[in-house]
């Protein structure tokens, strides 16, 4: 019954969160259309195109809550199971920083080239991570995978189809910066929340304790 009690509260753990992001993707969505439709004003604190507005601000927090679940899972790993998370405790730190320096996934720039090898690289190794976890974390993964490509995509649009060139205003555009924000914010969520959960799959390793070393025999009583 222990088991079973702590695979339903991991479960309800995921649900719950799995709720919050519903419930920050539809709040933003909804501050960032009625700034931007409803009154004209941009760059407000709740403008998803910003670099340092609020949305902004809980991006960073979800790429360095994913960075602390490769760091446990890291810890609760063993041998060469444990190398794609200690290298995905780097990559996800790596960009955590680049994120609160606000650089993007931009190909015409070195830095967004850097990020957009940052972010496939942290792919590969959820790959190998998921392979080797349960099929929670594969469908976490795969999700995550899925969105995370929408976000890259959603933003290059424009390149195959001038009617998405459209001005900050129009609402269009406006839709497509949250589509695009959202998908991000969604794929790096399910890559935090992936790792969280097979952390919590694996118990800590523990060593295996060397055998008491005997005592001393005790001496035989001669025979009377």
């Amino acid at each position: 019954m222990g088991r079973v009690a702590e695979r339903a509260q991991r479960r309800g753990v995921v649900v719950a969160t799995l709720v919050c992001i519903v419930v920050v993707v539809a709040v933003q969505s909804l501050l960032h259309l009625e700034f931007a439709l409803g009154g004209h004003r941009f760059d407000t604190v709740f403008d998803l195109d910003r670099s340092n507005g609020i949305p902004d601000i809980v991006s960073t927090l979800v790429l360095g809550s994913g960075a602390a679940g490769a760091a446990v899972l890291w810890r609760r790993s063993l041998g060469i199971v444990a190398a794609a998370p200690a290298l995905l405790v780097a990559v996800l730190s790596l960009l955590t920083f680049a994120d609160l320096l606000h650089d993007g996934a931009h190909p015409s720039r070195e830095r967004g080239l850097l990020v957009i090898l940052l972010a496939c690289t942290t792919m590969m190794l959820l790959l190998v991570v998921a392979v080797c976890g349960g099929r929670g974390t594969r469908a976490l993964v795969a999700l995550a995978s899925v969105a995370l490509l929408g976000a890259f995509v959603v933003p290059g649009l424009d390149n195959y189809n001038r009617w998405f060139e459209r001005e900050r205003g129009d609402p269009v555009r406006e839709y497509q910066i949250v589509a695009k924000e959202n998908l991000e914010l969604i794929g790096w969520s399910l890559v935090a929340l992936g790792l969280w959960w097979e952390a919590s799959r694996r118990r800590a390793p523990t060593r295996a304790r060397a055998p008491a070393s005997p005592g001393p025999a005790e001496p035989r009583r001669r025979a009377a």
